[in-house]
């Protein structure tokens, strides 16, 4: 299931008018995971990321709990989404390391996101395999955009970091 991006209430156009006044970059997430309380936290950390003033970078976050409609709504393309969040494990059906090599085998190069793949397992083999499919990154949860082991953000982790990600496996 998709819920409503968390980044503005349609229904205030305050948000809009400040987000449009400033130089801000918006950054559109896809996460997949079946945990509702790791939705729940997930979104609570992109919502106090968004509210601090002091960013240059909102995130635009929409949440999907299988891995069949990420890809779904990735192969549909009508949300072009910049960086997909990945739970290595998402309950039944097709798992989250599966997906990346259907994404690479059926999204367009020119709308394929960033994929960075997460764990609660500091999965060695596990992470290096994604890596090799690639995946873009590998973190273990819990996920803090403030104590990410590459520079900056999540979102300049997954558009192309020069670090190498395997110097940051767990």
């Amino acid at each position: 299931t998709m819920t409503r991006p968390r980044v503005r209430d349609d229904n205030d156009d305050s948000e809009i008018k400040h987000i449009l006044s400033h130089d801000v970059d918006i950054v559109v997430i896809l996460v997949v995971v079946t945990d509702q309380c790791e939705q729940r936290r997930l979104g609570c950390l992109f919502d106090a990321h968004n509210q601090a003033t002091s960013h240059h970078r909102v995130y635009h976050v929409h949440f999907c709990a299988t891995s069949e409609r990420a890809l779904e709504l990735l192969v549909m393309g009508n949300t072009t989404f910049d960086l997909v969040l990945i739970d290595i494990f998402s309950g039944s059906g097709l798992q989250g390391h599966a997906l990346v090599p259907l994404i690479k085998a059926k999204v367009p190069l020119a709308r394929r996101p960033s994929l960075v793949m997460f764990s609660a397992l500091r999965d060695g083999p596990l992470a290096l395999a994604c890596l090799g499919g690639g995946a873009s990154a590998f973190l273990v949860k819990p996920i803090h955009l403030d104590t990410i082991a590459f520079p900056g953000s999540i979102a300049q982790v997954a558009v192309g970091s020069d670090d190498d990600p395997a110097a940051h496996l767990p």
